[in-house]
Order: C-alpha cells, then structure tokens, then sequence
C-alpha cells in the first residue's frame, strides 16, 4: 500500500511481462526450474507445488470429463462459433497490449511484421489461432481455475498469519538504511553502538509506525478473511443442473475430500520438514486444504476470488 501514485506505474512495468502459459501452473513452476523432466518437483518438500500440482492434476482430468460431456470429438470445439469468438475476443481485446509489446520487441530483432505477430501470439497465449481440441481448451479452463482458485488462495489466505507481525512483514522502512561499511554514518554508529532496549528502539525507527502496521493489519486481516457465503471446492457447485455434470461435481467433490486428508498427512509427516521441523519452528502447509469455514483460517480454496 506504500508506493502511493507509483504503484500503477510498478504494476505496468511488471506487465509487460505477463504471458497467459505462465499462469498455469506446471508451465510457471518450470519457467523457475522447479520441476524434473517427468514434471514433478525435484526439491522433496516444496509444499506449494507439491500440493498444488495435485489440485492442477484434478482440475486437468475434471474439465476434460466435463468437456466431453457436452464435446463428443475435437471438431465440435472447433466448429463452436460462441467458443472460439470468445477465445479470438480475449486475444485479440483482453491483452492485446501485452502482445503488441512483444511483436515490436521481434520486430527490432529483424522479424517482419506477420511473422513477429504470429510469433508474439504464440509466446503470449501458447498456441496460434482457435481452440483446436478438447484437450488444449481443458488446459485453458484449468488455467482460469488455477489463478482464480488455487493460487488466490495461495497467496491471499495466509496473508494475516505471516505479516500481521509488524516485525514479521514491515510494510515500510521510514528511514534509509545505513551501508553496512560505512563505520563513519551517524545512522551506523546508531544502530551499532546501542544494544538491548535501545538498539531494539533504534531498529523501530526504520520500520512501520504504529498508525501504519494498524492499517496494514486490518487491511490483510479483511483480506484474508473467508465471506460467510462462500463456497470453497468440497462443496457442491449450485450452478450445475445436468444430472451427468452433477454426477462429475460430486466425484471432484470427492477428491477435494481425500486430497486433503493427503495434504494434512504430509503435514504429519516428520520427513517433510518445511511442514513439521517440530511444529515449534514452522506452520504447517495448510494454504491448499480445499475445506474452511468462514473468517481468518489460513486453509480454503474458494471456487473463485471473492473481492
């Protein structure tokens, strides 16, 4: 909340940068080189991508059940006029920007007009043209999910619990901070030649004021916050009639339920020690449990963002 009238010009700079692929989640844990060639994570306790390709392999294998439902073969994806002028809609209106950028960077390496487009287009969304099957359009379905679900509630849920300590997450620092070789810096020596309470009230002026970590803690104690009617992914989907896609709810109903039962034996698991390391040094990973009830939980992932 600090940068004040720069924080547009923050995120426009960050932007420039956003490619759809990344937002799925196998593509943007690769991207980090986080995962082996066989797709799965090579560090042995990363609970994030551990739980949460669990959560992208259920919405992969829940959407093309879905899908094909109402899809019997891949021409009927193509041949879906509403499908793929929404599909054209989003590349051509939604991040367009973010395309152009891209096209002019290849068009300054050398590239032509059409195939700097072409290329562009691909880097952003990962494939030219239409949807050309029920596969690539369960991978598009599962993207939308994954950011608007599992990885909201990565990110938002947890929020209270790790920075509602002002000495945790300062969301300021007031005063710069001495180089740490600069011996001749009055603000050095400060911090320095002091010690116990003193030092500690010295420290205190570099970080948050007390009307500041007041705001900020109210603020992500809101936002992390689960609404009274909201309805997490262990719980039935009411805009879901047809009794066959009914049938398909419940049974990704069903695996929310013994994911997390999965995900709560990980974190029992004394060999997983980012989750355990004897529960006196580190919280459980409990950010991807789908299941939680209203208010600050730290666990729940929502159908989609609640803000």
């Amino acid at each position: 909340f600090t940068p004040g009238p720069y924080a547009i010009r923050l995120s426009a700079a960050a932007y420039k940068f956003w490619r759809f692929t990344h937002q799925a989640l196998p593509t943007e844990l690769a991207s980090r080189g986080i995962l082996k060639e066989d797709g799965t994570p090579w560090l042995d306790d990363y609970p994030y991508a551990q739980d949460g390709l669990e959560l992208w392999d259920a919405y992969i294998k829940y959407f093309t059940n879905y899908l094909k439902l109402y899809y019997k073969g891949d021409a009927d994806v193509v041949e879906d006029p509403e499908l793929q002028a929404w599909w054209t809609e989003v590349k051509t209106q939604a991040h367009v920007d973010v395309m152009n950028v891209v096209k002019e960077d290849l068009m300054r390496a050398g590239k032509d007009k059409d195939t700097a487009a072409k290329e562009a287009e691909k880097e952003v969304w990962g494939f030219n043209g239409g949807i050309p099957n029920v596969d690539k359009l369960a991978w598009i379905l599962a993207t939308l999910a994954w950011t608007a679900s599992g990885h909201h509630a990565a990110v938002n849920f947890g929020q209270y619990d790790y920075s509602a300590l002002m000495l945790n997450v300062s969301s300021m620092v007031r005063r710069p901070i001495p180089k740490p070789d600069d011996k001749n810096d009055p603000a050095y020596k400060a911090l320095v030649e002091k010690s116990s309470d003193a030092q500690e009230a010295e420290i205190l002026t570099y970080l948050s004021d007390f009307t500041s970590t007041l705001k900020v803690m109210t603020t992500v104690k809101l936002l992390s916050s689960h609404a009274d009617d909201e309805h997490t992914l262990d719980e039935p989907n009411a805009m879901i009639t047809d009794k066959a896609a009914v049938a398909l709810n419940q049974q990704f109903i069903n695996r929310m339920k013994a994911m997390e039962m999965k995900f709560i034996n990980r974190n029992r698991d004394p060999k997983n020690w980012t989750r355990v390391k004897g529960k006196t040094e580190a919280l459980e990973y409990t950010l991807l449990y789908p299941s939680s009830k209203p208010g600050v939980t730290m666990r729940g992932v929502p159908y989609s963002v609640s803000i």
